[in-house]
């Protein structure tokens, strides 16, 4: 392009790179601190090319060994189990005002909502007492690993029992209301309340401790936190359905005179499932897959003492 001002004429207008633009700029007062920019944005630029190569290679620099990996599967193991034990915590909650409102002439309790309801109130302060003054000093002495095993097998036998007994009180004859057939109801509420409610808390802990074990933790506990709210979510929606149409078995196995099945069959199935999605996976987890509570609390105390 030819520049047609007078005196102009014998000058072509080409184009000049940002680099050199700086350089003319900076020309007249002698600094050079757009180079300097130039440069350091280079610089950057080779740095986060670094960064990217490091992250595609398999190999540790300077050690020659494979990077640590996710365990993935052990991930899934225990989000698996926290989720069922939070779909099982709500199977409980479906079947129990279901168990205790069947009819008296039908063989069952005839509950009101009022008086379910105050055991379920009654269950609730017990589990909360216990989360503030038991279950720390348990996990504390036990372990998180062994406090969710001691608050999964009792229930074992707990579920399997309550509608056994609630059953044997009412067909030796006391009434619905006896203080006996109460008693039942209101140990079997505080007992599961304080179990699983527990239980609830180390499931969350499980997950939790198992990350911090990983390599990479900052980044998985999202991905962990995102398995384990469709875990939960999962368990919340299919355990009515699984305990209504246990309870439906079971009764109508009743009203054909069968001696094999009963409407405690729910009960029985939820105490099955729990051994199989909540208890079996844990025993089955490498030793050392999550870390010992125990020893993390040790250090912390050491830790604050030394300061």
């Amino acid at each position: 392009k030819v520049d047609h001002r007078p005196g102009m004429q014998s000058k072509k207008w080409q184009p000049v790179s940002l680099l050199e633009h700086h350089k003319r700029g900076r020309g007249a007062t002698g600094s050079d601190d757009g180079a300097t920019d130039v440069t350091s944005q280079s610089k950057q630029r080779q740095h986060m090319a670094v960064l990217r190569e490091d992250e595609k290679q398999p190999l540790a620099r300077g050690s020659g060994q494979a990077a640590p990996e996710v365990d993935r599967l052990s991930m899934m193991m225990v989000v698996l189990v926290a989720g069922a034990h939070f779909g099982l915590y709500g199977a409980w909650d479906a079947g129990y005002p279901s168990y205790a409102s069947l009819p008296q002439a039908g063989g069952g309790q005839s509950w009101s909502a009022p008086e379910i309801g105050f055991s379920f109130i009654f269950a609730t302060l017990a589990w909360m007492l216990s989360a503030l003054l038991v279950y720390p000093k348990l996990v504390h002495a036990f372990g998180l690993v062994q406090c969710w095993l001691m608050c999964w097998l009792p229930c074992l036998v707990l579920m399997p029992v309550f509608p056994r007994a609630v059953t044997a009180l009412l067909d030796a004859g006391w009434d619905p209301h006896s203080w006996p057939v109460v008693v039942v109801n209101y140990i079997a509420q505080s007992g599961f309340s304080f179990l699983m409610g527990n239980g609830l808390i180390s499931g969350m802990f499980l997950v939790f401790d198992f990350v911090a074990g990983q390599p990479g933790s900052d980044q998985l506990l999202a991905e962990a936190n995102g398995y384990l709210s469709v875990a939960q979510g999962l368990g919340g929606a299919l355990s009515p359905i699984f305990v209504g149409w246990l309870m439906s078995l079971g009764l109508s196995a009743e009203v054909s005179g069968s001696k094999l099945l009963s409407r405690a069959v729910a009960f029985d199935g939820m105490a099955v499932a729990g051994f199989l999605l909540c208890v079996a996976p844990v025993l089955l987890l490498p030793e050392g897959t999550i870390p010992d509570r125990r020893s993390a609390m040790a250090l912390a105390s050491l830790e604050g003492n030394s300061t």
